[in-house]
C-alpha cells in the first residue's frame, strides 16, 4: 500500500496562522469609502473589504464576482484564502449573535495506486467552527479523524456508472457519507483509506476520480482575540477593540467581545459607533401601503413595501404562494396585536426549532427572546425611554391623542418603549388619531342599573320609575304594579275566607317554619360572612378591574370550587406546608392545580390584597409558575397555581443517600432558566421581589425545566420599604437586608449567589459562602467544586461561575450585578458547556431517587416531613429533606 499526504500548498486550501499587527497596536478605523455589502450579504467593522477597512487579516473579506457576471458576488472569509464562503449576514452589534453561516468545498485528485490519502484545515485564530456537518462524496473508502483507528463514515459504490447526482440524492453510505465535526474547533485532519481497488478508475464518473468535501449546516464563530479576556484586554488600551464610548466588554471562551451599553445601539468597534435609537419614522411615506396579508392584519408600525413600515425591523413580506406573513425563513408571523405590543410567532423553517429572533445589522434589538415556539413576542419601537422618546417631537411613535408611552422590560433587561391608548380608548397608537372610545355600555352587567357611556369613561345610573335591576338578565326590566280590576271589592267575604285558610294552613306550619328560620339565619350568616371576606380581600376591587382588563386571565373561583377540588381540604390532599401556608392537590374541570391556602395577611394591607394579585397574574414567564386564580371568600385567601409535577432543586441536589448524576450542563441550564424568571420580574414597571430565593422555591417540571415558585400570600411590598423584621431562609438572606430589613433587588441577587454555590459545590448552603469567599481569595475554589462536575472538560466554564457567584455575593449591595445581566452571562456559559443528552438521564436518576424518599413535597417545594441527617467529612450535613418557611415574591 502506498500513502500520499496532501500539503496545504498541494491544493487550493492553505493553512494559515497569522501574526497580529506588530506591537499589539490597532489604529482607529477611518473606514472612508468601505463598503458594508456583497450582493444581498451585510457585514460590518471588523469585517471589511478593502485595505483600511478591517480590523487585522483575520477579518478581511473579499466580494468576489464571476467573470460570467451571471450569478450574484460570492463573500469570502480571510481574504478567499481559507476556502471559507460566507453565506449570512455578519452581526456586530450583538453578542448573542456572534456566529454566522459558511461553507467550504475542496477536492482531491485520486492518483492511481494510492490508497491514503490526508486532509488538514486550520482556520484563523479568531474563529471556531461550531454545528457543522462535513459531506464525503467518493468510492469505496474509508473516513477517519487522522489520530483515530474508528472510522467516521464508509462509502461504497455498487458501480461504475453511478453519478455524483446519484450520490448526492441520499447521502446514506452509498457514494456519499456524513458526520458531524466536534463544536469549537479550529482545525480538523481527515485521512480517506481506499479499499484495495485503486484499479477501479472511471472515464464516466467524477465519484471514482476525486474525493470532494464540502460543509453543511456550519457556523463559524469568531471573538478578538489579541488578549484571552477582558481584563487583559483592558490593560491594553492601544490594541482594545472596544472603541466608541457607551460601550463594554465580554469574555469569550478564547478572547471577548464587545457590545453597547444598555439604552445605546450600534457598531461598538468604531468610535461613536454606540449612538441612541434615532430610527423610527413615525409616519408611512406612502398612502397606499397593503395592511393585510391572507386573514392577518398588518398595522402600521408593520409594514409590507418600502415606505410602509416605520423601520427595517418591522418590514414583513407576504409570500404570493399562500398569503403567509413571514419576518423570515425561520419565523412565520401568525397575528399582530399592535394595543398589546406582541406578535405572534410560528417557527417553521429549517432547523431545530430555536432560533436567534429578527436580528438585522444597524437596528437595535427591540424584540423579546425567543426560547419556545410558537409564542407571543413582546416588541418596543424604539430603543429610549418614554422621556427621552418625548424630547424628539419629529420621532416620537405615540401620535394618535388619547395615547400613552410605555416601557418594555424583558428577562435580558431594558428593550424600549411602546405605546398604548389610555384607559377608556382602544386601536393603533402609531396613527393619528388611532385611539378611539370605548363604549363600555355594551358590556353587560358593568352597571346596576342605567350605563351611559363618555368619552373615555361611562357613569352609572339607577333604573328607571317602575323598572328593577334583574341580576339574571343584567339590565332594568319592569317591575308589575298592578291594579285592582272591576268588580274586586264585591268579593270581599270570599278573600276574606281565603285568606283565614292560609293563616290557618301557616300557624299549622309555624313549627317548622321556626326550624326552616333558624337555618335561614345561620346560611344569612355564612352568606354575609363568606361577602365579608370578599370585601375584606379586596375581592370588589379586583373584580371591577377584571372588568376593565378583558384580557386578563385570571379566575375567580366560587368556593364550591376549592371545595370540591381538596375534598373540603382533606389532609389526604395535602402535598406540602410551609411558612405561608398548605398546599393541597386538586383538580379543576379535569386539570391539576396546586391549590394554597394562606395562613395569615398583614392586616393593614388587605384591600391591597385584590390588586396587587392582579399584578401577579400578569406574570407570564415560562420559568415562572403561574398564578391561575384565586378564591376570596374564604377566612384567608386560596390561591390557584399550574401544578408542577416534579420536585424541586433541592431535592435535586441534596436528595437522600441514592444520589444521582448532575451534569455541569443540567446545573447551569437550571441556573440560567431561574435567574431568566427572577430578572424578569425585576424588570416589570412595577418590579416584584422574590425575597425568599433558594433552591427549595426552584421547581423542576417536565425535562428538569426550572419553574421560579412560593408567591402570592405575601402582598407586593414597596421598593426599599422598611420592615418590622427580615423574613427568608437562613444561609439565603443577604446580611444588608438583615440589618436595614431593606428588601432590593439586589437582595435576590445575594440569594440567587448562594444557589449558585449550592450547584457548583453540591452542599447545603449552612456556612457555605464564607467557606466559598474564603477559596476564591486563596485560590482554593476547585477543592470546593463538587466531584460529579469537577472532572469534566469545563474547568474554564466552572472557573467563570464562580466568579459570577462572587459577584452576586458582593459587599456591598451596590457592586453586585443586575439579575438580567446575570442571566445573560449564565445563558452564555451555558451555551460553552459541552452538550450531553442528559438532562433526560438526569431525571430518570431523580425519580428513582424519588422512590425511596420518605417525606412529601408540594408543588411549590415546600417539605413535610424532617429527616435526622448525617454530617459527612467537610461538615455539611447529607439528609435529604429539611423543612424551610418562605415568604415568597415581594416587591
Amino acid at each position: 500500500m502506498k500513502m500520499i499526504f496532501l500539503l496545504p500548498g498541494a491544493y487550493s486550501l492553505l493553512v494559515l496562522v497569522l501574526p497580529l499587527i506588530p506591537g499589539g497596536a490597532v489604529p482607529a478605523p477611518t473606514l472612508t469609502g468601505c463598503n458594508n455589502s456583497c450582493g444581498n450579504l451585510t457585514f460590518a467593522y471588523p469585517f471589511g473589504v478593502g485595505q483600511g477597512c478591517f480590523r487585522n487579516p483575520d477579518f478581511e473579506l473579499v466580494c468576489h464576482q464571476d467573470s460570467n457576471d451571471t450569478q450574484p458576488p460570492s463573500l469570502l472569509l480571510h481574504g478567499g484564502t481559507t476556502g471559507l464562503q460566507v453565506v449570512e449576514d455578519i452581526v456586530v452589534d450583538d453578542i448573542s449573535v456572534n456566529s454566522f453561516g459558511v461553507t467550504l468545498s475542496d477536492a482531491i485528485t485520486v492518483v492511481p495506486g494510492v490508497d491514503v490519502y490526508s486532509y488538514n484545515w486550520t482556520s484563523p485564530k479568531s474563529f471556531r467552527l461550531v454545528d457543522t456537518v462535513v459531506y464525503i462524496i467518493g468510492c469505496d473508502m474509508d473516513v477517519y479523524y487522522e489520530t483515530k483507528s474508528v472510522p467516521l463514515c464508509n462509502i461504497t459504490c455498487p458501480n461504475k456508472t453511478m453519478t455524483e447526482a446519484d450520490a448526492r440524492m441520499n447521502c446514506n453510505g452509498t457514494g456519499c457519507c456524513d458526520f458531524w465535526l466536534e463544536d469549537f474547533i479550529s482545525s480538523f485532519d481527515l485521512q480517506f483509506v481506499r479499499h484495495n481497488k485503486t484499479e477501479s478508475q472511471s472515464s464516466n464518473s467524477s465519484l471514482w476520480n476525486s474525493i470532494q468535501l464540502s460543509l453543511y449546516s456550519a457556523d463559524l464563530e469568531w471573538s478578538i482575540v489579541d488578549q484571552p479576556s477582558c481584563s487583559r484586554a483592558l490593560s491594553n488600551h492601544k490594541s482594545y477593540a472596544c472603541a466608541s464610548t457607551n460601550s463594554s466588554c465580554t469574555s469569550t471562551y478564547f478572547g471577548y467581545l464587545c457590545n453597547c451599553d444598555s439604552g445605546f445601539a450600534g457598531n461598538p468597534y468604531i468610535p461613536q459607533g454606540c449612538s441612541r435609537d434615532k430610527g423610527y419614522n413615525p409616519f408611512p411615506q406612502r398612502t397606499d401601503c397593503s395592511r393585510s396579508c391572507g386573514n392577518i392584519s398588518v398595522p402600521y408600525p408593520f409594514g409590507l413595501e418600502e415606505g410602509c413600515f416605520a423601520r427595517k425591523l418591522f418590514h414583513l413580506n407576504c409570500t404570493d404562494a399562500n398569503s403567509t406573513l413571514r419576518f423570515d425563513d425561520y419565523n412565520q408571523v401568525t397575528d399582530i396585536k399592535v394595543e398589546e405590543g406582541v406578535v405572534q410567532i410560528k417557527h417553521d423553517g429549517s432547523g431545530d426549532g430555536v432560533h436567534e429572533f429578527l436580528a438585522i445589522v444597524g437596528e437595535p434589538h427591540l424584540y423579546d427572546e425567543l426560547w419556545e415556539y410558537p409564542l407571543s413576542v413582546g416588541w418596543a419601537v424604539a430603543n429610549l425611554t418614554c422621556p427621552e422618546a418625548k424630547q424628539n417631537a419629529s420621532g416620537y411613535a405615540c401620535v394618535s391623542t388619547n395615547s400613552n408611552c410605555v416601557h418594555v422590560n424583558s428577562s435580558s433587561g431594558y428593550v424600549g418603549y411602546r405605546c398604548n391608548c389610555t384607559a377608556g380608548f382602544h386601536g393603533n397608537p402609531y396613527i393619528q388619531n388611532g385611539c378611539t372610545d370605548i363604549d363600555e355600555c355594551h358590556d353587560p352587567g358593568i352597571c346596576k342599573g342605567v350605563c351611559q357611556n363618555t368619552i373615555g369613561s361611562f357613569v352609572c345610573g339607577s333604573c328607571p320609575e317602575k323598572t328593577e335591576y334583574d341580576v339574571v338578565t343584567k339590565q332594568c326590566t319592569a317591575a308589575y304594579f298592578g291594579q285592582a280590576p272591576a268588580g274586586y271589592f264585591g268579593h270581599y267575604p270570599v278573600l276574606i275566607g281565603i285568606c283565614s285558610s292560609i293563616v290557618t294552613v301557616l300557624i299549622a306550619l309555624l313549627g317548622m317554619q321556626v326550624i326552616i328560620h333558624r337555618r335561614s339565619i345561620k346560611r344569612q350568616h355564612l352568606i354575609r360572612q363568606r361577602d365579608g371576606y370578599f370585601q375584606q380581600h379586596g375581592g370588589q376591587l379586583l373584580s371591577d378591574m377584571m372588568k376593565i382588563d378583558r384580557n386578563l386571565e385570571f379566575t375567580l373561583y366560587r368556593q364550591e370550587d376549592i371545595e370540591v377540588a381538596t375534598n373540603d381540604f382533606d389532609k389526604n390532599q395535602i402535598i406540602g406546608e410551609g411558612g405561608q401556608g398548605t398546599v393541597y392537590k386538586g383538580f379543576i374541570e379535569n386539570i391539576p392545580v396546586a391549590i394554597k391556602r394562606c395562613k395569615g395577611m398583614d392586616e393593614s394591607r388587605r384591600m391591597e390584597f385584590g390588586q396587587e394579585l392582579l399584578v401577579l397574574s400578569r406574570v407570564n414567564h415560562d420559568h415562572v409558575v403561574k398564578l391561575l386564580g384565586c378564591c376570596l371568600l374564604f377566612e384567608v385567601p386560596i390561591l390557584v397555581y399550574e401544578f408542577v409535577p416534579n420536585k424541586t432543586l433541592h431535592d435535586l441536589l441534596h436528595g437522600q443517600d441514592g444520589r444521582c448524576y448532575i451534569s455541569l450542563a443540567t446545573r447551569l441550564r437550571i441556573a440560567a432558566e431561574s435567574s431568566q424568571a427572577l430578572g424578569h420580574l425585576h424588570s416589570l414597571a412595577r418590579p416584584i421581589l422574590h425575597g425568599d430565593v433558594k433552591s427549595a422555591n426552584i421547581l423542576l417540571g417536565d425535562n428538569l425545566i426550572a419553574k421560579v415558585a412560593d408567591f402570592g400570600c405575601s402582598i407586593i411590598a414597596r421598593m426599599d420599604e422598611e420592615a418590622l423584621v427580615a423574613k427568608g431562609t437562613v444561609g439565603y438572606l443577604d446580611p444588608e437586608y438583615l440589618q436595614s430589613c431593606k428588601l432590593t433587588d439586589k437582595s435576590d441577587v445575594y440569594s440567587f449567589g448562594v444557589v449558585l454555590v449550592e450547584l457548583l459545590t453540591g452542599k447545603k448552603p449552612r456556612c457555605l459562602v464564607s467557606i466559598f469567599q474564603d477559596a476564591m481569595k486563596e485560590g482554593t475554589v476547585d477543592e470546593l467544586i463538587d466531584e460529579e462536575i469537577i472532572n469534566e472538560d469545563d474547568l474554564e466554564v466552572i472557573h467563570q461561575v464562580a466568579e459570577l457567584t462572587r459577584r452576586c455575593l458582593a459587599m456591598p449591595g451596590d457592586k453586585r450585578p443586575a439579575m438580567s445581566q446575570v442571566a445573560q452571562e449564565l445563558r452564555r456559559l451555558t451555551g460553552l458547556v459541552r452538550q450531553h443528552p442528559d438532562a433526560a438521564d438526569d431525571l430518570i436518576a431523580f425519580r428513582e431517587v424519588d422512590r425511596s424518599f420518605t417525606g412529601t413535597i408540594d408543588s411549590t417545594g415546600y417539605t413535610r416531613s424532617r429527616t435526622t441527617g448525617t454530617i459527612d467529612s467537610t461538615g455539611y450535613t447529607r439528609s435529604r429533606t429539611t423543612e424551610y418557611f418562605t415568604l415568597g415574591i415581594t416587591s
